[in-house]
């Protein structure tokens, strides 16, 4: 009895110790959960899913005109990239339809599929509706990334300045600025850059098909430049015709308001498709009317007279005698001239553009005198108009380094070489009273939001002469126009300035026989409006039958085509020149009444105008968004009417912006015809009388601002 007792002991101790060995791992067990599934839960939880990290870029800021149309933006596109683990076990389905929809072979979209990588771009960029329709078809292992596709709206207008994009080092589509301001401010463009993450449950390897985790979109800084799209595309028009007759190596046209320094236009030839730069030269990129430079010849005349007149080192009615030539340095030199013009003050010399005169000029003025302007001009030294750029200040030697020739050849603009934008802020000073403005083609800069950061505002330079010695200089500017080398540029009824230049190219050895750069600066000098103008043609090509290539032949012309129409865009119209308010039937042959067109549709404006008016459509969107010429202006029937292309956002922001900045000539108008020009003004109107107009205020070409009144009196006789 006792064993038994001591047996049942034993059992009951042993029973003890495994209920309290049971209880001891239950407990740990318990902990261990606890530790797993509360304390260490997102441990085991990232651990179960496998992650990749996929760079992404949101959206690129825009490049604006200075009216706030869009030079570049960047679109909303799907890519397509595939999963190879998910796709390889269908691959041939897979690349058949996939073949249709994208264009791409299916052999190599089988072999992107046994690629031993978890994800393959096959096609980025795509549109939208290709996106949807391969979406539909729910193919495994098949997905879309949201990205961003560049796009100038515009087409390729100004593409040596705005530039191109290309990919950029973290893969994102369409994000690095290779080109132009794409480049030069691609810091303040570039759309900010992140992580997504794509992920896969780690045992099924089940794809979470969203990679797009975030919808919003925080873009990069947007660019405003200083060029007005519409005498940008003035500009593009006139370059092309330059370049279609001339066949030279290069050649651009530059337009300035010479009041604040601003760029409103630059155009250059060659040019690309920057919506398409990988299939471009370099040389077709480059933008020559910065990162050239040439010898400006007579061009620089404006210089060596100017500073010649600022110094007193000849008088405005002093006279000079050119016989053909001038001997220089002891007689050692002989530089011709073009003809034999006898005696000449400053104003005749100008005009006729006599080397010899001009020389006597600049030896008045002496060597050191005339570097000091020189420099003083900017000449020399880059202007800093964009940044990052390898802009070439130029030749500028100082007089220690000069020959006996250089002061002669200096002044008639040979020896020293210039970009075309140095040339243009230079001269145009002439226009701004001597007070010289520092060249700007940027503007300003805004935030996704609209928001203002920086606003560039214009910048003078300095004063380089007198008001009385630039009024010597307009006068001079003037003859040239009337009775010397630029007769070529003469707009009737407009008071227009300029001067013309042909220099012989140069080489290392010596001047190259039968190659120049022709030029013409050019400027609109109306009381209420002032222009500079800049056309340089490199190496044009004589045609059969021509003899002359000077600048007053083959870039005077250009300068009047861009002028006449500019002063059309802006609606300048001379005080002196009345508007026939009926026109013959000869005349209606040729000219025809501009229609209205921003509001419709292309289908709409070929519906209703068919073949009889040639339209020239811009940019992409389903509505005209602005026009060029504005309605009910004549334009020949051989001109085409620019139609600008867009969205209905697009044709808000137009309406705002389009103000007309000049009082429009009224004078001998009808009343009906009154009333349609002054349909888009949208400002207060007193009119008294009937007929025709014979009196009004402001007067023709004054600024109006949105506080003005027009005061218009009418009479029943129309002269």
């Amino acid at each position: 009895m006792h064993d038994f007792i001591e047996i049942q002991k034993v059992h009951k101790n042993r029973l003890y110790f495994i209920g309290i060995v049971i209880i001891f791992f239950v407990l740990m067990i318990s902990f261990r959960l606890y530790q797993v599934q509360i304390i260490e839960h997102e441990i085991w939880k990232k651990k179960g899913i496998k992650t990749y990290r996929e760079p992404y870029t949101k959206k690129r800021g825009n490049i604006y005109d200075r009216n706030g149309s869009k030079l570049a933006i960047s679109s909303p596109v799907k890519s397509c990239y595939i999963c190879p683990g998910e796709v390889l076990p269908n691959s041939e389905g897979t690349a058949s339809v996939l073949s249709k929809y994208l264009g791409i072979p299916k052999e190599k979209i089988i072999q992107a599929a046994s690629k031993k990588s978890q994800f393959v771009w096959l096609k980025r960029g795509i549109s939208k509706e290709t996106a949807e329709a391969i979406q539909k078809l729910s193919l495994t292992g098949v997905y879309f990334k949201n990205e961003f596709k560049r796009i100038y709206p515009s087409g390729n207008i100004a593409a040596n300045l705005i530039g191109g994009v290309g990919q950029d080092k973290n893969g994102n589509l369409d994000n690095c600025g290779l080109e132009g301001v794409e480049l030069y401010f691609d810091n303040y463009l570039r759309g900010i850059s992140g992580i997504v993450k794509k992920q896969f449950d780690a045992k099924v390897m089940t794809s979470i098909k969203s990679w797009d985790t975030e919808s919003r979109y925080f873009g990069g800084i947007s660019v405003h430049l200083t060029i007005d799209e519409i005498i940008q595309s003035i500009l593009e028009k006139e370059i092309d015709r330059v370049y279609k007759e001339y066949k030279p190596k290069s050649t651009f046209i530059l337009v300035m308001n010479p009041l604040t320094g601003e760029i409103l236009g630059m155009a250059n030839r060659p040019n690309y498709d920057n919506s398409n730069i990988s299939t471009s030269k370099p040389e077709d990129r480059k933008n020559h009317a910065l990162l050239d430079t040439y010898e400006p010849g007579s061009t620089f005349k404006i210089i060596t007279f100017s500073a010649a007149l600022q110094e007193k080192a000849i008088l405005p009615k002093e006279t000079f005698n050119c016989q053909g030539s001038i001997n220089v340095f002891g007689d050692k030199f002989i530089i011709k001239c073009h003809d034999v013009h006898g005696k000449q003050t400053y104003l005749e010399a100008i005009a006729n553009s006599c080397n010899p005169v001009t020389i006597q000029v600049a030896m008045k003025l002496g060597k050191d005198k005339f570097y000091e302007y020189i420099k003083k001009f900017g000449f020399g030294k880059p202007t800093n108009i964009l940044p990052r750029v390898k802009e070439p200040g130029g030749i500028l030697r100082p007089p220690a380094r000069w020959s006996a020739l250089s002061l002669p050849s200096m002044s008639m603009g040979q020896e020293l070489s210039v970009n075309g934008v140095q040339l243009l802020s230079a001269i145009s000073t002439v226009l701004n009273d001597g007070l010289m403005m520092k060249p700007m083609i940027i503007s300003g800069f805004e935030d996704i939001n609209s928001r203002t950061i920086k606003k560039i505002k214009p910048e003078p330079v300095g004063r380089m002469f007198s008001p009385e010695v630039a009024e010597l200089m307009k006068n001079a500017l003037r003859k040239v126009i009337i009775s010397g080398t630029g007769k070529k540029a003469i707009i009737e009824g407009y008071e227009i300035l300029g001067k013309s230049g042909t220099a012989q190219k140069s080489s290392k050895a010596a001047y190259e026989s039968g190659k120049y750069f022709s030029s013409f600066a050019g400027f609109i000098n109306e009381p209420h409006f002032k222009l500079s103008v800049l056309v340089v043609i490199n190496e044009p090509q004589l045609e059969k039958g021509m003899k002359d290539l000077h600048g007053g032949t083959v870039a005077a012309p250009a300068f009047k085509n861009v002028a006449e129409k500019i002063l059309m865009y802006y609606n300048i119209l001379p005080e002196e020149k009345k508007i026939e308010t009926f026109i013959t039937e000869a005349d209606n042959k040729k000219l025809i009444k501009i229609p209205e067109i921003v509001g419709l549709t292309p289908n709409e404006i070929k519906n209703t105008h068919g073949d009889s008016i040639k339209f020239q459509f811009l940019g992409k969107g389903p509505i005209v968004v602005k026009q060029f010429p504005k309605p009910f202006k004549f334009l020949s029937s051989d001109e085409n009417i620019i139609a600008y292309l867009g969205t209905n956002d697009d044709l808000t922001i137009n309406k705002k912006n389009d103000k007309n900045f000049f009082m429009p000539m009224l004078i001998g108008k009808s009343m009906k015809e009154t009333l349609e020009t002054l349909k888009n003004y949208n400002l207060p109107t007193e009119i008294s009388g009937s007929g025709f107009v014979f009196e009004q205020k402001p007067m023709p070409g004054e600024l109006l601002t949105d506080n003005s009144t027009i005061k218009l009196n009418f009479s029943l006789n129309k002269n």
